[in-house]
């Protein structure tokens, strides 16, 4: 343990890790023939100088990190946040359920009056089809009286005729 704390403190002091300072020491053409014929070993005496350069800043960015993930305040004004934005979101639902029950009540109170009025407007139909009806036989009945007048008075000048000079 005291090892692995040893190599934290002296990567967060600029001392490059142990694997760094070996690359470092190794001596490596520079030029570009050496790099094609050996990748990885190029590729890898570049990361250790990159490890060399991000190790310090990523060592204090990570001691910030826990001490934050480790800070109760934080923690207690995140889950207060949290509890805000929670019940904000629960009063929204809520309003939003009032605002639908209140549209769905309204909604069957017009469907009820649409029925009250179709169904006044049905039986207004029938009572008006009814009176069409007794109206249309009151003609008929009217109609057919008409024709019999009219027959009595086609034939009455006929029997006034009969009798005048039957008698004359």
């Amino acid at each position: 343990m005291e090892r692995i704390n040893a190599g934290v403190v002296r990567a967060q002091q600029g001392v490059p890790c142990r694997f760094t300072a070996q690359l470092a020491q190794r001596p490596g053409p520079t030029d570009r023939n050496w790099r094609e014929k050996r990748p990885v070993d190029a590729a890898r005496q570049r990361a250790g100088k990159h490890c060399g350069q991000v190790s310090p800043a990523c060592s204090s960015t990570s001691a910030d990190e826990l001490h934050t993930v480790a800070d109760a305040d934080a923690a207690e004004a995140q889950i207060e946040s949290v509890t805000t934005e929670a019940a904000e979101c629960a009063a929204a639902a809520t309003a939003r359920a009032s605002r639908s029950e209140q549209a769905r009540r309204q909604a069957e109170a017009e469907r009820v009056e649409a029925d009250a009025a179709a169904t006044e407007a049905s039986e207004l139909a029938e009572l008006k089809q009814a009176t069409i009806v007794a109206a249309q036989q009151e003609v008929g009945d009217l109609a057919h009286a008409l024709d019999q007048v009219t027959a009595e008075l086609t034939a009455a000048p006929s029997v006034a005729e009969v009798q005048n000079t039957g008698t004359g």
